[in-house]
């Protein structure tokens, strides 16, 4: 709190975040404004139109990302789908690896049709969102805006969301929303998706070119631009109103 009181204005990265920051910081509450993180579409752009049969799961191994239940989902939707794949790009696991392979555990009985992937590089999880054909983000939290889910997006996926926080802002209207995140309704959400491909690649297409216009790096520095205009020009007002001052040099 001391360290924020040092700032004049705050930049947050999504409505969701503004709404909720006045709770922990009521009297900065009139200091931010809501500017969403971007994303390079040229280094996670995948072809929407051709993809492998792979669900991908990107994110922490972590409880609130709702890792547990993808695994549970995801051992209903391979056995009804047989000539689909799987992919977990899980980050942080050695913060809970102890109950993240017991989540991922159950899986093995599916041999290499699940790939997993501890603590993977960025090149790592960019290959396999360019690959998937559909992606999951299940988080449990409130996002402060969902970065996994724009990656999905970008790189041509289908996406399953949550919807929870910021989430929604990463995927406006182009995702399936799943809440709360539980397996029986996640896989329900991964079969229809598999079963009909026009509307998954629909989704995917549309997604994409959201993120695209949205999202896009030169969007997100024009609004931080018109912001810090707007600073500037709200101080040289100030300035202006304000009354002059005299000082009177007294001689001996």
């Amino acid at each position: 709190r001391v360290m924020l009181r040092l700032f004049d204005h705050i930049v947050l990265a999504s409505r969701t975040a503004k709404a909720e920051f006045p709770a922990d910081y009521p009297a900065l509450a009139g200091r931010t404004t809501a500017i969403a993180n971007s994303i390079d579409m040229a280094t996670w752009r995948g072809n929407a139109d051709r993809k492998e049969q792979l669900l991908l799961f990107s994110g922490r191994a972590l409880p609130e990302e709702g890792l547990d239940a993808f695994c549970q989902a995801l051992s209903i939707v391979l056995d009804q789908a047989p000539g689909w794949r799987a992919a977990l790009a899980l980050g942080e696991w050695e913060r809970s690896a102890a109950w993240a392979d017991a989540c991922i555990r159950p899986l093995e009985r599916f041999g290499d049709r699940v790939e997993i992937h501890r603590s993977a590089s960025l090149s790592a999880v960019q290959a396999m969102n360019r690959r998937a054909a559909i992606a999951v983000t299940p988080s449990r939290v409130k996002e402060a805006m969902g970065l996994t889910a724009m990656e999905a997006l970008a790189s041509g996926a289908a996406l399953i969301s949550s919807g929870r926080g910021g989430l929604r802002e990463a995927s406006g209207v182009y995702a399936i929303y799943v809440d709360p995140p539980e397996a029986p309704p996640l896989a329900q959400a991964m079969l229809a998706l598999i079963r009909d491909e026009q509307t998954r690649q629909t989704l995917a297409r549309q997604g994409q070119a959201y993120v695209a216009r949205t999202h896009d790096p030169v969007v997100r520095a024009s609004e931080l631009d018109e912001y810090r205009q707007s600073l500037i020009s709200n101080a040289t007002s100030r300035a202006a109103r304000r009354p002059a001052l005299t000082m009177e040099v007294l001689r001996a």
